[in-house]
């Protein structure tokens, strides 16, 4: 475990439960370093940077899901000593949606996987479709629209084509994405996470991800835009991601016991 791939802000023995976290687009997982100081003092946070920034700067990019996905998964089973649930933001969603269906099937399934900011499987948002095809100066336009460029940008123009390399990057891997084939393939409860004021994945964009899973679906529908979930909402977010997951983890110790 001493050279895992994830970032551990606040390592914890014997936990209740790890909680992994999967970033947006061009984002890193630094994005959920304040969320620590919003959980249980008993839960293991592990952070995901996609390679080639971050903890995984130097790692070359992911160019398939299937590389980045069995990786994934080989990295996350060592943490597999405790109940594990899986949350991922935007294009997250879709990486802890895959590593999630990678994990049912491999006999891991997590306790629960949230999706957040991500429209459904089959679900088109034309704004969030056409992000790709966007000049540089639009699609950073658009980024700040969103909420998503970094603290302090303005302040360091020197890495605008840097931030605009991993954006586009990590687009293109988005759009090569294959949705689940079945649908089902999911065997563990999950919640879809929505801003009510987000242009890029509205709430009713995001309810037909109860077709992914066999076990129960909430939507929950969170006052702002596509970044809902930072500044002063964090705590009641992290509010959320507790009870979500504390009901979850006693529901799969239940089915253990006789007579339940």
């Amino acid at each position: 475990m001493n050279r895992s791939p994830f970032r551990r802000p606040r390592p914890v023995e014997d936990p209740l439960v790890r909680l992994v976290g999967f970033h947006h687009a061009g984002g890193s997982c630094a994005t959920y370093l304040p969320l620590v100081e919003e959980l249980p003092s008993g839960w293991d946070l592990l952070l995901y940077d996609l390679p080639g920034r971050g903890k995984n700067y130097t790692h070359a990019p992911s160019l398939s899901w299937e590389s980045l996905v069995r990786t994934l998964v080989e990295h996350l089973r060592p943490w597999t000593d405790a109940p594990v649930g899986l949350f991922g933001h935007s294009m997250g969603a879709l990486v802890a949606a895959e590593v999630g269906r990678a994990l049912c099937a491999a006999g891991l399934p997590p306790v629960w996987i949230g999706v957040s900011g991500s429209s459904a499987p089959g679900v088109r948002v034309a704004r969030s479709q056409q992000l790709h095809q966007l000049d540089d100066t639009a699609l950073l336009r658009e980024v700040a629209l969103m909420g998503g460029l970094p603290d302090r940008w303005s302040e360091f123009p020197e890495l605008e084509c840097m931030f605009l390399g991993l954006v586009r990057q990590d687009l293109e891997l988005v759009r090569a994405h294959q949705w689940f084939e079945p649908p089902g393939s999911i065997t563990c409860p999950m919640a879809a996470l929505a801003g009510t004021q987000d242009l890029w994945a509205p709430p009713e964009s995001m309810r037909a991800w109860s077709d992914q899973t066999t076990d129960a679906f909430r939507l929950l529908e969170f006052s702002g835009g596509h970044f809902y979930f930072t500044g002063e909402n964090l705590p009641d977010f992290a509010g959320v991601i507790f009870s979500e997951l504390v009901g979850n983890i006693e529901g799969s110790a239940l089915e253990g016991l006789d007579g339940v």
